[in-house]
This record gives structure tokens, sequence and C-alpha cells, in this order.
């Protein structure tokens, strides 16, 4: 069943459903597929720091983030897929954090005391315990939470904890909701005093601080969460508000085309040629979902699918055997350099399975799983809301406690149409709610082949319901028009996009192994084709320029070639429009009328392009 807050803390708006009742199908089902197979299932094998020799296993390993890192992803996986192997392999973590716990409460490698380290291992036995119900981890953490509760005022967060002790807090509320211990609300106030203050932050609404706790990309990623977490202590809706302010004001000034901000590591602009590290993605995803729950507000799903449905796939390689750390959303090569970064690890840019720093090796398989387990939440009614649209079957119980499966049949985001289809065993009665996206102008639903127009009447989107008694076979269908749009970006720059997705040119890559192994090689990528092109179309008439071509798709649709669809639109090559540093230049000034040949031009989405051009000039 689903758990809602426990009084005093404030109902949450929706509550999530119990790991399993949400099996991913067909494209989203690959991306789990290609993880478990790739990186993901191997990683033990090739990488020592979460190799059998890990402090997080009783080794003398890497003692510190990694082994976390690690298990909560893993954990998130092998339930989201069902898949025997990789449960056995998280349980390995869960079993080892479980025996290593001393009497006092404190868990983990004896030789690492940071509070950091245990808050995504405490993620990870939230995940165990929510999948199998296994009736250690409540009193295993109560244990833990009571031995804070006796440190903290001595021992502060300190370091990394601090800007990260909304995950902390969280996990606390999440043992509250289960067991009521009053302590734990006494615990909840005293993490959310030893926390950065991201409330202050965000709800300044002006420039971030340039304190490291608040521009560290991860930090700001992680901490965007933490208002909404506290706010169902709070009960202040301020709280709730400084999310959204924050969120505002940090793309207002580092916003990426891709839906997420540049952290290279660092908070760095909005240049199309700054990095965005893969650990804010995933954490950017994490945090986003954590504060609809609590809050229910509908710009949230918007801003997961931008990121989820863009960012995500293009840091990955198509088979889901290496990443990148930084990813640009102008990106013409991948190579060795600092690329005007504020942090530089020579292979920031590479693909491979370690590239950067260790930390998105280790983290990077969360995002996906835990996308899967937020495409249905249960609402306050008894009922089922379809927050995000991705190919999966949901079960779940509902209204008077029958059971029911909804089967998602959808190329969503490629595709326009979203077909639900109710399995039950009687009719029963239950509201089902659809959220419509801000991007959607109208949309039509049709239950059972009566239609009704739907008009979206707010850029944050709508949520509808269907309060009736269902059948077994009851289809309901959901169309959302994508007509090509065009959006602004810095300077003069504009992008193309069309539903959730943007696009990018589409440039030959030439793939170079320059180290790894031959099964997770490092890879350098360089163009084989001109990328210095201007958009010959009006900002305020996509559809007159901007053409939709649809063909057969992929089992993988993330690859160059794979989505089942692309765009065609005219432009002009700009000459002097060069590179700098492996890094296309500065965008020219729109409106130029080189003496060139119009070229007919093909974008395809951007989780397709490893190498690409989002952000365009104007030309005439």
């Amino acid at each position: 069943m689903s758990v809602w807050n426990r009084p005093p803390l404030v109902r949450n708006a929706f509550a999530r459903l119990p790991i399993g009742s949400i099996r991913a199908r067909g494209w989203l089902h690959e991306q789990l597929r290609l993880s478990a197979d790739g990186l993901t299932g191997h990683l033990m094998e090739i990488w020592p720091d979460v190799g059998p020799e890990s402090g997080w296993l009783g080794g003398s390993g890497e003692n510190w983030e990694r082994g976390p890192y690690y298990a909560r992803g893993l954990a998130a996986l092998a339930y989201a897929l069902g898949h025997p192997p990789l449960i056995d392999c998280a349980r390995s973590w869960i079993e080892w954090s479980l025996r290593s716990q001393r009497a006092d409460g404190f868990f983990g490698p004896a030789d690492n005391d940071d509070w950091w380290a245990r808050m995504p291992m405490l993620d990870a036995m939230r995940l165990h315990a929510d999948a199998t119900g296994d009736v250690r981890i409540a009193p295993f953490l109560a244990r833990y939470f009571r031995y804070q509760l006796a440190q903290l005022p001595g021992k502060p967060l300190r370091g990394w904890a601090v800007p990260r002790g909304g995950d902390n807090l969280d996990a606390a509320l999440w043992l509250y909701n289960r067991t009521g211990e009053q302590f734990l609300l006494e615990l909840a106030d005293l993490l959310h005093r030893q926390t950065s203050d991201w409330i202050g932050e965000f709800a300044r609404g002006h420039s971030a601080s340039e304190a490291f706790e608040f521009a560290h990309g991860v930090n700001r990623a992680m901490g965007l969460k933490e208002p909404a977490v506290y706010f169902q202590r709070s009960a202040d809706a301020t709280h709730l508000a400084a999310v959204r302010r924050g969120w505002q004001t940090t793309l207002r000034d580092h916003g990426q085309i891709q839906g997420t901000f540049s952290c290279d590591e660092l908070l760095h602009g909005r240049g199309p040629t700054q990095g965005t590290e893969f650990c804010a993605i995933v954490e950017l995803l994490a945090s986003l979902q954590t504060a609809l729950v609590i809050s229910g507000e509908l710009w949230l799903a918007d801003a997961m699918e931008r990121i989820a449905y863009n960012a995500l796939p293009a840091i990955w390689t198509a088979d889901h055997r290496g990443h990148q750390y930084f990813q640009q959303a102008n990106q013409i090569a991948c190579t060795r350099g600092p690329h005007h970064f504020w942090f530089h690890h020579d292979t920031d840019l590479l693909f491979g399975p370690f590239s950067g720093y260790g930390c998105c090796a280790a983290n990077g398989h969360l995002a996906w799983p835990q996308l899967t387990h937020h495409l249905w939440l249960a609402t306050p009614s008894g009922g089922l809301a379809a927050m995000l649209f991705a190919p999966c079957e949901v079960t779940a119980v509902v209204g008077d406690g029958a059971r029911v499966s909804i089967i998602e049949e959808t190329d969503y985001p490629f595709a326009d149409e979203v077909q639900l289809t109710i399995r039950a065993a009687r009719p029963v009665a239950f509201p089902l709610a659809l959220r419509l996206p801000g991007w959607a102008a109208a949309c039509t639903v049709a239950v059972n082949g009566e239609c009704r127009d739907c008009r979206v009447a707010s850029a944050d989107g709508t949520l509808i319901t269907e309060a009736r008694t269902w059948r077994d076979g009851d289809r309901v269908v959901v169309k959302l028009p994508m007509p090509p749009r065009v959006s602004s970006w810095h300077g003069s720059g504009v992008g193309v996009e069309r539903g959730p997705l943007v696009y990018a040119l589409r440039i030959e890559e030439t793939w170079r192994r320059v180290g790894g192994s031959a099964a997770f090689a490092e890879y350098e990528v360089r163009a084989a084709t001109p990328w210095n092109y201007g958009l010959l179309l009006d900002p305020h008439a996509a559809e007159r320029s901007v053409r939709v071509v649809r063909r057969p798709g992929a089992t993988q649709p993330w690859a160059q070639d794979g989505a089942p669809v692309a765009l065609t639109v005219p432009g002009k090559r700009l000459p002097d429009w060069s590179a700098e540093n492996d890094d296309c230049g500065p965008i020219p000034a729109s409106g130029q009328c080189p003496d060139v040949p119009v070229e007919i031009l093909t974008l395809i989405p951007f989780g397709c392009a490893r190498l690409r051009i989002a952000v365009f000039p104007t030309v005439r």
C-alpha cells in the first residue's frame, strides 16, 4: 500500500506506489535492460571502487560515497526490472550494512564516519524495504537515527553533508511515516537547522550565492528538495514557494536548453558550451520527483520530462557502456582538454565508463529506474495519476480495495498519443487523473471512443480527472498535439522544440577508442560533417519552415538514428563561425545573410545526438 504522511506532517499531494508496481515497457524497458547488461551490471567486475574490496562490503578499498551511490542505483534498477541476479547483488550491499551496525546505532565502514557517505545508503535501505517489506530496516534506521540525535549537537553535519542534509531529513521522515516515533520529528528539526539555508538561498530570488555550498551544481540539485521536504514539518507555504523561486532564478541565470543548468562543477552561466555534470542531472530528477510527491505542483513534472527526455539519454552512450562527466548543449567534439570549464579532469567530455570524476560512474544508473518508479502516483481519493508519460504497466490497489492494472502504450515523447487500457477482475470505481503538459495548447481525451477537447489552462500544465466505474478493457486515448516551436536562448540563439523534446543538428560522428577495454572502452568523438549553421526560419511561425519526418524507430530510440521522428529545416552555413579549443565559438549575431546556398538540415532529438548544435543563430 502507498504510505501517506502521518500527523502532524502536512499531507502529501500524492504518494508513491510500492516499488515494483510500475513495470517499464517498450523503449523505457530497453534503457533498464541496457543498464543491467552494460555498465551497471558489470561495474563491480571492472572497477575496484565498487568491487569486492569496497569498504562498504567490509574490504579495505574505497569507503566513502561510491559504494552507497552504487548500491542505491543498483537497488532501484534491480527492483524496477525484477531482475533476480541484480536483486541478489543489491542485497549483498544491504546485508553488509545491516551487519555493520554497532550497539550505539552507527553503521558503515568504521574508518570513515562522514555523515554524507551514509545518506545515499539510507536511500538504498528505503528502496530495499519498500520493495521487499524487510522488517529489519525500520529498527536498523531507528537505531541509527537515535545515534544521530545524540551525536549531532556535538558533532554536527560537516563538509558535503551540510548542503546535502535534505536527503538525511527525507529519510528520517520516511521512517516517521512508518513508525510514528516522535524523536524522529525532533531529529528532522535538528537536521534542518544544520543543513545549508536553501530556503533563504532560493527565496531571495536574485543571483545564486557564490559560496561553494550553494554554487556547486550537485549541491544545488540536491538542495532543491530540502525546502519541500521540510515544508511537511513546517507547514509554511513560503518553503514550497522557495523551491519554485530557486528553480526559476537558477534557470534564468544558468539555464540550458536541455532542461538543466550549467555546473562544471560550479554554476557557469547560460552559454551553450558550458558543462552540466551527470550527477547534477541524476540529482535534479530525484529532487523534482520528491517535490512533486509532496506539493503536487505540475511544473515539476514538465521539468522532469524535459531533463529525462533530453539531457539524460544524451549523456549515455547508446549501449549504456559509457557516459560523459560533463555535457554541453552545443557539443562539436568530445576530446581531452579543459574546454573552459570551472574544473578540469582531462576526460570530462570523453565517453567512457569512468569519465571525469568517479562519482558519476557510481551514481548515473539511478535516473532511469527512479523515473520509472514515478510515472504513476497514488491520489488521496483512492485513485491513480499518470504524472509522466512513457510505455509501462502499473498495478495498484484503488477505490474500495480492488486491484487493477493499466497498460500504457505509447511512443511518447516521440509521438503524441498515449493509450491506456484498464485491466480489472470486476468493475471498480476510482478516479483516474491525467497530467496534460504545459507546452500543450490543446489536447483531446477519449474514453471508450467518447472524445472531449481539453484546454491546458496554465503554462504549468493541467490535471484532469476521469472519475467513473471502470471495467476490464476500458480504453483511454490521450492526444497531445506537438507542433514545432522555437525558443529563445543565450544571446540571440534559438532552439527548435516539439513536445517535450529539444532537437539538435545531426552531425556525423567519428568515434576513436583512446582507453578502456574492448567491452568498456573510452572514446573521443569528432565531427565528420559541418556543424556551423544558422537556421532560416520565422521564430514566430516555426511550422512554416520546420517539417516533421516520421521514420521507422529502433529498439533503442536514443541512438543517433534510432528515433522514429526527425525534423528538417532550411539553413545556411556560417563559415566565420569556427571552433575554439574544440568548442564551437560564440554564437554569431542572428540576422546575417551569408552568400551561400540554402541547405535542408536534419535535426534529431537532443538525446540521440552525442555531437550536436542545439542553440543556433538565425539567418536570412
